[in-house]
């Protein structure tokens, strides 16, 4: 059942970002030019990258390691993944300079989201923490219960 909930999760966080994905891709076609359609191939690659990214979020934001770690082990699965999909099996790779500017503007964009991420996490843990209030973790007793009996 756990599963089943991470999937759906996982499958409606991966139409959000195919949504944007795709959205982005037909205004630079139309930016660029007027008459650009992406082919099916692209489209299937953004969709089979969005799911990726989505699955690959669900574990950035678990609990699992530190937050730097799963910010590194994220950034080099979602690179690895960009790689395989849109350079080499989008049949991109014939030039190794417009595959290392690719994966310069990649970086680059990730950098920026990632950038913010934080900028959120900081601010809505800024304002968790000033809404919670001091609790006493012994009550205002000095006193403790032990095996043996109360100490003080």
């Amino acid at each position: 059942m756990k599963q089943l909930m991470w999937l759906k999760k996982t499958a409606g966080n991966a139409c959000v970002f195919y949504t944007f994905f795709i959205t982005a891709l037909y205004l630079l076609g139309v930016y660029v030019d007027g008459n650009w359609i992406p082919t099916l191939h692209m489209v299937f690659s953004l969709l089979l990258f969005s799911f990726v990214l989505a699955a690959a979020n669900s574990f950035l934001f678990s609990d699992m390691l530190i937050f730097p770690l799963r910010l590194l082990i994220h950034y080099v699965t979602t690179t690895v993944v960009f790689y395989i999909v849109f350079i080499l099996w989008g049949g991109f790779q014939a030039n190794g300079g417009s595959v290392l500017t690719a994966l310069l503007v990649y970086s680059f964009a990730y950098l920026i989201c990632s950038l913010l991420m934080f900028m959120y996490r900081y601010i809505t843990a800024e304002s968790r923490t000033a809404k919670q209030e001091y609790k006493n973790a012994f009550d205002g007793q000095d006193s403790y219960k032990t095996q043996f009996g109360t100490k003080k």
